[in-house]
């Protein structure tokens, strides 16, 4: 079977670099992980409309086409049951839920992910994952609790009051700031980065809390200057912009370039 090589890296303190995946198209998908050294493409169903069955075509290829080194991930729209069983069922190799206010959302969030014992999730054997994973029978519904990331965002203030409590949730491996929800909440202008007290004291508290609990901290960057601030500032698990953005600025560059 295979295994989630994102989650390797961070649980050894690696950085993990990806991308924001917004056109919910799986040619695109599978170019961005079989021709880049991406470590995962997150599919985002929260802010673009992408349906369940382009996710689950996604998924697969991105999983295809890196042959299980880069990790489809998936932004699920909400905290509903139905969104993450079906998210994970495609095969996905995490879970990012977005909006979270507080703990109890998190812990909740936390048990519909992973299988009985530890949780709730319910069990599907003709699921999509057997072509992501490649797994033995049986064996994914032993390891898929090893394998699956699972990551909530921080950027409400109920997130932010209980950031600890959070971190301290066993299951959970990631907290993930969503840099302009996180502006907009502290009554800021939304942006990827600012030096606004009380935005870099939201990032502090966020690294803090995953460094006393053992998780990864996680975010979004605009350029990759930013993406190497975050770095240095604690974050494993950065991304960097999203596919659109890639393919204009790559065409931009290559018309710059062009002699008329």
């Amino acid at each position: 079977m295979r295994t989630n090589q994102t989650k390797r890296k961070l649980q050894s303190g690696q950085t993990a670099l990806g991308c924001w995946l917004t056109l919910g198209s799986p040619r695109a998908a599978r170019a961005l992980a079989a021709g880049t050294t991406f470590d995962w493409v997150m599919i985002d169903l929260e802010h673009n409309p992408i349906d369940r069955e382009a996710m689950a075509a996604c998924v697969l290829a991105v999983a295809d086409g890196s042959a299980g080194r880069t990790a489809p991930m998936v932004r699920v729209p909400d905290l509903s049951p139905g969104h993450v069983k079906q998210a994970l069922d495609a095969g996905a190799y995490g879970i990012l839920a977005p909006m979270v206010m507080g703990a109890a959302d998190v812990a909740a969030f936390v048990e519909n992910c992973l299988y009985p014992p530890k949780g709730i999730r319910g069990v599907y054997g003709g699921a999509a994952f057997n072509y992501t994973f490649n797994p033995a029978p049986g064996e994914y519904f032993k390891t898929a609790s090893d394998e699956i990331l699972i990551a909530v965002q921080i950027e409400t203030r109920p997130a932010l009051a209980e950031v600890d409590a959070i971190a301290a949730i066993e299951g959970l491996d990631m907290l993930f700031v969503g840099p302009n929800d996180l502006h907009a909440t502290l009554g800021l202008q939304p942006r990827y980065e600012s030096d606004e007290p009380a935005f870099v004291a939201a990032l502090d508290s966020v690294v803090a809390a995953c460094r006393k609990h053992g998780k990864a901290a996680g975010i979004l960057s605009a350029n990759p200057e930013m993406a190497s601030r975050m770095i240095a500032k604690g974050f494993g698990f950065v991304g960097i912009g999203n596919d659109a953005g890639h393919m204009v600025n790559a065409a931009k560059a290559v018309l710059a370039q062009v002699a008329t």
